[in-house]
């Protein structure tokens, strides 16, 4: 897929929602919106924003975001993390601000159109571009007011896909995938996440790469993209489905 469809906004009688990368300008240039005090129009670029990290609107091979953990501080400012936290949930509380501006955490672009995610696919492309100690791709379900989320993702290092959870301030493993690859640098790949009731599955089907896990209990929250700190990766084609689709 060389281009993303348009965003479909959530609507209370939609079966099936989408939020699709799609730019809202014409890239003259690469648009940095991370959470570092860039204007809005720039930050919420692509139907995503930047909660942490440097995120940048990129034009590759179509529209695409890029966070760079290269040229990111490391830090997240309090002030513009509140003013976030507000954008997404109406209210920022200090644990909101506390998780997302922790010395732990890491870089995450949060889909504005989709505010309850409770099942359904989550799709997005991904093209590994470096990372310092391994390099990353994921995505995001069931990010809540609190700034606590957990996210599926795959890395270098481990060459599998894993559950993690991200709260105060710091990650936990929650189940790690049977099955390892050690997928191609700046290659396009596809990564689908399928939420029905308690039942997590993954896959990045061109690599036999799958993974399987039970919940304690059933999601509820925003949904985006995730990556380690100092990661250089590529993602276009974000989609949000309320409908479970095959990888």
């Amino acid at each position: 897929m060389t281009t993303a469809r348009p965003v479909s906004r959530w609507t209370a009688h939609a079966a099936v929602i989408v939020a699709a990368v799609a730019l809202p300008w014409t890239l003259a240039g690469p648009a940095e919106i991370g959470a570092d005090g860039s204007d809005e129009r720039r930050r919420q670029a692509m139907g995503l924003t930047g909660v942490v990290g440097l995120w940048t609107a990129v034009n590759d091979s179509g529209p695409a975001l890029q966070i760079d953990g290269a040229r990111w501080s490391g830090t997240t400012d309090p002030a513009q993390a509140r003013s976030l936290g507000q954008t997404l949930f109406g209210s920022a509380s200090d644990t909101f601000v506390a998780n997302v501006t922790a010395a732990g955490a890491f870089p995450i672009a949060v889909s504005r159109d989709v505010a309850s995610f409770t099942g359904g696919t989550l799709r997005v492309q991904f093209r590994m571009v470096a990372g310092e100690s391994d390099q990353t791709a994921g995505l995001v379900f069931n990010l809540q007011p609190s700034g606590e989320y957990l996210f599926l993702r795959y890395n270098t290092k481990d060459g599998n896909l894993a559950l993690w959870a991200y709260h105060d301030g710091q990650r936990a493993r929650v189940a790690d995938g049977k099955t390892h690859a050690q997928l191609p640098m700046k290659v396009w790949h596809a990564l689908t996440v399928t939420i029905a009731g308690t039942n997590v599955t993954a896959a990045i089907p061109a690599a036999t790469l799958s993974f399987e896990h039970t919940l304690d209990r059933p999601i509820s929250g925003r949904v985006g993209l995730w990556t380690k700190r100092d990661s250089v990766t590529t993602f276009r084609g974000f989609e949000a489905s309320a409908t479970p689709r095959l990888p």
